[in-house]
């Protein structure tokens, strides 16, 4: 079975559209956890809070991972409360440079986030497919990961309102291990 994963880079549409640039981040995620999972994913990338908007309507993705920068870190987890609210049994992943650098104050935007099952710190590519692994060995209950407090490499969540942290794993030593967004 093949599970559905969305994952959104947003920027504000309002007036103008803030940010009109290629969601690198979320695209070289998508590429490498393509490349190591082939057709056990489908992954889809949003950059417009309409298009993401319109596609949680019509399909129920299993995993939703938003970038996390602190122009749209609001927006961003507007949705995923929506979402949460609407169909708790998302696993909504955060990842991206707007996350604390000490355990306190992660443990605190973690609470005042609490639509985030799982923030990633650092390189997201491995760290998220490690965590889509944990998941699907799980039947995709992020509950049971908490519940065992299992420990994944460069993911933070809230266990009993106690934050868990996996180890920083190694950098990549060789981006060519990550395949071109562009040509996947």
């Amino acid at each position: 079975m093949t599970t559905s994963i969305a994952l959104a880079d947003l920027t504000h549409t309002g007036q103008i559209v803030a940010a009109n640039t290629v969601p690198l981040g979320i695209s070289m995620i998508a590429a490498y956890a393509k490349d190591r999972l082939g057709e056990r994913i489908d992954v889809s990338l949003f950059r417009y809070p309409d298009d993401l908007a319109a596609h949680l309507g019509a399909h129920a993705p299993r995993i939703v991972g938003f970038s996390n920068c602190s122009w749209n870190v609001e927006l961003s987890h507007e949705f995923a409360r929506r979402l949460k609210a609407q169909r708790p049994e998302t696993v909504i992943v955060f990842g991206g440079p707007n996350y604390p650098s000490t355990a306190e104050k992660r443990q605190a935007f973690l609470s005042e986030h609490a639509a985030i099952d799982f923030h990633v710190d650092g390189e997201g590519e491995a760290a998220f497919v490690a965590l889509i692994e944990s998941l699907e060995a799980r039947g995709f209950d992020g509950q049971s990961i908490k519940r065992q407090r299992l420990e994944i490499a460069n993911t933070d969540y809230l266990a009993d309102g106690e934050l868990v942290q996996g180890a920083m794993a190694p950098r990549l030593a060789d981006l060519d291990q990550v395949p071109s967004p562009y040509l996947a």
